[in-house]
């Protein structure tokens, strides 16, 4: 994985089933805390992006592989990185992992659209340095 910031939590209770278990939803809540933190980091905080509208950046396609539970109290880092860059959307790839080893895999493509017709746009240059600059294929 890359030098890109990490995002860290501890699972809260009311993230978990019954059996102490992070609840599989939840993955995404967090896979999105990640993804707001690299945004923050590359100088395009999200609510900045979304205040401008000049374009927005939806999530197209998630998926995660659950490979360890991840029990109430326990604290989890992700990892995020670049796992591909195209025209107009990026996949990003995240490693959650606890002192217990590896937990969890997800990744989620986003996709640059235009706000008045919905339909894809290619990401801004500014945007595309950035996240050049961040893969570390």
């Amino acid at each position: 994985m890359s030098s890109n910031p990490t995002y860290d939590f501890k699972v809260p209770l009311q993230e978990t089933d019954h059996a102490g278990v992070m609840f599989f939803g939840h993955l995404f809540s967090h896979t999105h805390d990640a993804y707001a933190r690299l945004m923050e980091s590359m100088g395009f905080p999200l609510h900045q992006v979304i205040e401008a509208g000049k374009y927005h950046i939806p999530i197209a396609h998630a998926e995660a592989d659950y490979l360890a539970p991840m029990r109430h109290g326990q604290s989890v880092q992700v990892m995020i990185d670049i796992e591909r860059l195209g025209s107009s959307s990026f996949t990003l790839k995240y490693e959650f992992s606890s002192d217990d080893g590896l937990c969890a895999l997800a990744s989620t493509r986003h996709v640059v659209i235009d706000p008045g017709t919905a339909g894809p746009v290619p990401i801004p240059d500014n945007l595309r340095r950035e996240l050049l600059a961040r893969d570390n294929q």
